[in-house]
Protein backbone atom coordinates (compact mmCIF):
# COMPACT_ATOMS: atom_id res chain seq x y z
CA UNK A 1 0.00 0.00 0.00
CA UNK A 2 3.03 2.60 0.44
CA UNK A 3 4.13 4.40 3.30
CA UNK A 4 2.09 7.25 2.88
CA UNK A 5 -1.35 5.45 3.17
CA UNK A 6 -1.39 4.87 6.71
CA UNK A 7 0.01 7.29 9.50
CA UNK A 8 0.84 7.46 13.21
CA UNK A 9 -0.27 10.92 14.39
CA UNK A 10 -1.90 11.84 17.88
CA UNK A 11 -1.03 8.63 19.62
CA UNK A 12 -3.31 6.68 17.05
CA UNK A 13 -3.49 5.42 13.58
CA UNK A 14 -5.09 6.68 10.39
CA UNK A 15 -5.93 6.72 6.84
CA UNK A 16 -3.98 9.44 4.99
CA UNK A 17 -6.98 11.44 3.49
CA UNK A 18 -4.46 14.23 1.41
CA UNK A 19 -3.97 10.68 -0.74
CA UNK A 20 -6.70 10.07 -3.71
CA UNK A 21 -9.30 7.49 -2.66
CA UNK A 22 -12.80 6.45 -2.15
CA UNK A 23 -14.59 5.73 0.24
CA UNK A 24 -18.07 3.97 0.17
CA UNK A 25 -19.75 6.02 3.05
CA UNK A 26 -18.64 9.17 1.69
CA UNK A 27 -19.85 8.20 -2.03
CA UNK A 28 -23.12 7.01 -0.66
CA UNK A 29 -23.68 10.13 1.44
CA UNK A 30 -22.78 12.14 -1.76
CA UNK A 31 -25.28 10.01 -4.10
CA UNK A 32 -28.09 10.94 -1.62
CA UNK A 33 -27.45 14.11 -1.48
CA UNK A 34 -27.16 14.97 -4.80
CA UNK A 35 -30.10 13.21 -5.58
CA UNK A 36 -31.95 15.02 -2.95
CA UNK A 37 -31.27 18.66 -4.43
CA UNK A 38 -32.61 17.65 -8.01
CA UNK A 39 -35.81 17.52 -9.65
CA UNK A 40 -35.77 15.10 -12.38
CA UNK A 41 -37.15 11.48 -11.09
CA UNK A 42 -35.17 9.57 -13.75
CA UNK A 43 -31.84 11.19 -12.45
CA UNK A 44 -32.89 10.74 -8.81
CA UNK A 45 -33.71 7.29 -9.57
CA UNK A 46 -30.30 6.79 -10.84
CA UNK A 47 -28.88 8.35 -7.99
CA UNK A 48 -30.25 6.51 -5.12
CA UNK A 49 -30.00 3.50 -7.03
CA UNK A 50 -26.29 4.25 -7.19
CA UNK A 51 -26.09 5.02 -3.17
CA UNK A 52 -27.95 1.52 -2.31
CA UNK A 53 -25.80 -0.70 -4.44
CA UNK A 54 -22.89 0.84 -2.45
CA UNK A 55 -24.93 -1.30 0.57
CA UNK A 56 -24.26 -4.83 0.45
CA UNK A 57 -25.33 -6.71 3.35
CA UNK A 58 -24.20 -6.22 7.21
CA UNK A 59 -22.32 -2.97 5.34
CA UNK A 60 -22.46 -0.83 8.29
CA UNK A 61 -21.25 -3.45 10.56
CA UNK A 62 -17.38 -2.44 10.37
CA UNK A 63 -18.86 1.03 11.31
CA UNK A 64 -18.90 -0.12 15.27
CA UNK A 65 -15.69 1.07 15.76
CA UNK A 66 -17.04 4.24 15.15
CA UNK A 67 -19.99 3.97 17.29
CA UNK A 68 -23.31 3.00 16.95
CA UNK A 69 -25.01 6.44 16.85
CA UNK A 70 -22.96 6.34 13.23
CA UNK A 71 -23.79 3.37 12.38
CA UNK A 72 -27.76 3.82 13.12
CA UNK A 73 -27.70 7.14 11.27
CA UNK A 74 -26.40 5.32 8.21
CA UNK A 75 -28.65 2.44 8.62
CA UNK A 76 -32.17 4.83 8.40
CA UNK A 77 -30.33 7.24 5.71
CA UNK A 78 -30.06 3.44 3.91
CA UNK A 79 -33.77 2.85 4.71
CA UNK A 80 -35.06 6.41 3.76
CA UNK A 81 -33.38 6.26 0.40
CA UNK A 82 -34.63 2.49 -0.52
CA UNK A 83 -38.01 4.45 0.54
CA UNK A 84 -37.60 7.19 -1.90
CA UNK A 85 -36.71 5.38 -4.67
CA UNK A 86 -38.95 2.88 -4.22
CA UNK A 87 -42.03 5.80 -4.51
CA UNK A 88 -40.06 7.38 -7.41
CA UNK A 89 -40.10 3.73 -9.55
Amino acid sequence: MGQDVIRFQEDRYQFNPALDHEYDVEAFEAFVAKAKSLFDPAEQIRLYQRAIDLVHGHYWKILTLRGLAERERLNQAYLWASLVLAELI
